[in-house]
């Protein structure tokens, strides 16, 4: 059972990640075939489509990069809470880490705090006029 829940996380985590970085891919050519469950929008897959899922972020983890993501963030209107949290855990959950690895969790963790302060001062600027 416990793997069951592992693959149930996992799958979740990747129909989260999977159309900001599809669309990350349009935007800066990044050729890569789609993760066809991920692409249909699977509700249960197989441990197979995970597994297959798992390469597919992997692959676009190693294509993407630092300054990509950066822009990419501050562009895009897919960012949410929930992006940002499964994007940190996702790189910081992997068994092997790469540098780029380390600087995309920095850089989320500053975006992560831009955006708030940002949200806090427009709510505030709202409630005073």
């Amino acid at each position: 059972m416990p793997e069951l829940n592992q693959l149930t996380a996992e799958w979740s985590a990747a129909r989260i990640l999977y159309p900001t970085y599809s669309a990350l891919a349009r935007e800066f050519v990044i050729d890569l075939t789609p993760c066809i469950d991920l692409e249909t929008g699977v509700e249960q897959p197989p441990k197979e489509s995970v597994e297959q899922a798992r390469q597919w972020l992997q692959d676009m983890d190693e294509r993407i990069q630092i300054h990509q993501l950066r822009q990419f963030l501050q562009t895009t209107t897919l960012v949410t809470p929930q992006l940002l949290q499964t994007l940190l855990l996702h790189h910081l959950h992997k068994e092997e880490k790469s540098p780029s690895d380390r600087d995309k969790t920095s850089s989320w963790s500053s975006f992560s705090r831009w955006r708030r302060r940002l949200v806090w001062k427009t709510t505030r600027s709202r409630s005073t006029t």
